[in-house]
């Protein structure tokens, strides 16, 4: 699949491979907070156990979302050029806010396939 941006195209994975999943998955539980009173509450209850009282790190969600851009993109070409481009979290910020509200959209469908 490839995504047009303004500077670039950027091909990705049609498919995430289940080890892409379980990365970002263990990305974004590895953010999960759960205080004292919540474990023993998870231990009485067990599935009934109030999900409200988890803490979410935010950062590491974006870890997540970078990850998932990382292991979903296969090549970026540079239009102007025809240069090829390596992935980097630099690159990445670098976009601008149509281009990576465009490409964020594309990652997220493939993940959510």
């Amino acid at each position: 699949m490839q995504v047009q941006l303004s500077k670039y195209v950027v091909e990705l994975k049609d498919e995430m491979s289940w080890g892409d999943a379980e990365q970002i998955q263990a990305e974004i539980i590895s953010s999960l907070r759960i205080d004292t009173d919540a474990k023993k509450e998870i231990q009485a209850k067990g599935d009934s156990f109030n999900m409200s009282k988890l803490q979410m790190d935010g950062p590491a969600m974006l870890r997540a979302k970078v990850l998932a851009a990382k292991l979903l993109i296969t090549k970026i070409t540079q239009v102007e050029g025809d240069k090829v481009v390596p992935f980097s979290q630099d690159w990445l910020f670098g976009l601008s806010v149509t281009d990576g509200v465009k490409l964020s959209t594309e990652v997220d469908a493939i993940r959510n396939k």
